[in-house]
């Protein structure tokens, strides 16, 4: 954490720090880095713990540039060591390196040695695919004494989805890096990898000439999707369900059910992709529920003690009532049975006194209600009307009531 200017004050007269104040990481104003806030901090354990870990550290290496041109002077051939060491430590070759994470400071000299280096190594093998070059630098500046952890810590989330994050501010390559007969791609925005598994390299390199790198190996973690919600946003973006034009309806433009569409049908709505164009579209196929038919319904409330009582059929199909005394207390409660089941029960969504309230079931747990207030002995008829006579959804069942005796 930088709690005093006095860090800037010594880096300005060292010139090490940018005068723009960014990490301008390989590109062609390279000239100094920014000092950034900042911690970081991981667990790591040794074993498998398949349930609880986010990647593998395959190797690491620690080196010393020796004898330089100065104390700050990088050391192309001891940072090259440095890498081989941590490679040979992970048993493996150049070619299964996915990803590197540079120290990449963004100096005119420091990010040609270093690229050189990596280029030593890389061009050992030769790769199937390219090589992918980043630096954290550019995202969140130097952090000076935090700057290895964290990097180690972006390099598990770049092996953990399977994604190489971009350098930012890089605009012109710089023209001093050595990337000839280098396959490698130096990342400016979200690249995936090539398969769900891979490897990402990381390098940190201390202004006394201490170098450090470290390989983390991971695959690409997918989270549940929740298709419930992925299907609605799709449906919620497209266009309106219907497009009136003329008068004849069978010539308009539908997005959704089709005019035809009647109350108690259920649709099966499908979501289809053109393999060309990669186009969606949303149609919806029409399911036949077959329902045993209904033979009679029941009413239980507290008039009869919660016992079932068999309503009469009325004059039109589908409809049933039953003519019942509202209790002493004047208030009746009462909900349907299917043939006289209890674990048949038909009710409101919420128990309620409104005809008009939603009707769900029949369920074995719905323990909801319809309420009707009355004078104590007085008559009240409910009727309950189910068109189709079998198991079919609320917006073809009614509930009314009414007083035919004080």
């Amino acid at each position: 954490l930088t709690l005093t200017v006095n860090s800037f004050i010594h880096g300005c007269a060292s010139h090490m720090l940018s005068p723009g104040g960014r990490c301008f990481t390989f590109n062609a104003t390279a000239n100094g880095y920014n000092r950034g806030d900042g911690t970081a901090a991981l667990v790591m354990k040794v074993g498998n713990h398949d349930e609880e870990r986010y990647a593998f550290m395959r190797g690491s290496q620690i080196g010393q540039d020796g004898r330089s041109a100065s104390m700050s002077a990088p050391n192309g051939p001891a940072q090259e060591k440095c890498a081989w060491g941590a490679l040979r430590e992970g048993n493996m070759t150049p070619p299964e390196s996915t990803t590197w994470e540079c120290h990449g400071t963004g100096t005119s000299l420091g990010d040609p040695i270093e690229v050189g280096a990596v280029r030593k190594v890389q061009t050992k093998m030769k790769r199937l695919e390219p090589l992918l070059i980043a630096s954290s630098k550019s995202n969140f500046g130097h952090l000076e004494g935090s700057a290895a952890a964290i990097a180690m810590n972006k390099c598990i989330m770049v092996v953990l989805k399977a994604v190489c994050a971009p350098t930012q501010h890089l605009k012109t390559l710089n023209p001093h890096l050595d990337h000839a007969a280098f396959d490698a791609v130096y990342a400016t925005e979200h690249t995936k990898y090539k398969y769900k598994q891979g490897h990402c390299q990381v390098s940190s390199f201390g202004v006394g000439g201490t170098n450090g790198h470290a390989i983390f190996w991971g695959e690409e973690v997918q989270p549940n999707v929740d298709f419930r919600k992925v299907f609605l946003r799709k449906i919620m973006n497209s266009r309106p369900p219907i497009i009136t034009d003329g008068t004849d309806p069978s010539s308009w433009e539908f997005g959704g059910l089709g005019y035809t569409a009647k109350p108690g049908e259920s649709y099966r709505v499908c979501l289809e992709r053109d393999v060309v164009t990669g186009e969606e579209t949303v149609s919806f196929e029409r399911e036949l529920v077959e329902a045993d038919p209904v033979e009679f319904y029941s009413i239980t409330g507290n008039h009869n003690d919660w016992t079932e009582d068999r309503m009469l059929e009325g004059n039109v199909p589908g409809l049933f009532y039953s003519e019942i005394p509202v209790p002493e207390g004047g208030t009746l409660e009462f909900r349907i049975l299917v043939e006289g089941d209890s674990d048949k029960n038909i009710g409101p969504e919420e128990t309620t006194a409104q005809r008009l309230a939603p009707i769900s079931g029949p369920s074995k747990e719905l323990r909801t209600s319809w309420l009707i207030s009355g004078t104590p002995e007085s008559v009240v008829r409910v009727e309950f009307l189910s068109p189709m006579k079998g198991l079919s959804g609320s917006q073809t069942r009614s509930i009314s009531w009414l007083t035919v005796s004080e």
